[in-house]
């Protein structure tokens, strides 16, 4: 695993000097957010709704649509977004979890407004979302 960079291309650190690496969501700051971030919270979200991760196929496609979106939306309106699709998406058994070109398929059209209104409305920052929170 590799440790998050800072704007400046160094090694972030936060306050006390701790590194942390992409794939920890709880603690990045938006702005470091890249795809091995989005798609290590989706793998979170799924592993709290289903108990397992999603199949991961076609990563370099899945990445390049990942950065896309990030630079379109911003962070906070993917995150929301992808907690929206996680808590409506009804699993299967050809497809028990949820993988990101699945939620843009899906739930663009329908709860991509809204994420961008609750982003917008309750101005997100960076780290203080309370995990804990989240009702399945």
């Amino acid at each position: 695993m590799a440790y998050a960079k800072g704007l400046d291309g160094k090694v972030y650190k936060d306050n006390d000097g701790n590194k942390f690496h992409t794939t920890d969501f709880e603690h990045l700051p938006y702005e470091l957010w890249n795809s091995t971030t989005v798609l290590s919270y989706l793998d979170w979200l799924n592993l709290n709704k289903y108990g397992k991760v999603p199949e991961k196929r076609n990563m370099q496609q899945t990445r390049a649509f990942i950065k896309r979106d990030l630079q379109t939306y911003g962070t906070a309106v993917i995150k929301e977004f992808l907690r929206r699709a996680v808590q409506n998406y009804k699993g299967n058994m050809a497809y028990p979890t949820l993988s990101y070109p699945q939620a843009f398929l899906l739930f663009k059209d329908k709860l991509m407004n809204e994420a961008i209104e609750y982003t917008v409305v309750t101005r997100a920052s960076t780290s203080e979302t309370d995990l804990g929170a989240i009702e399945w």
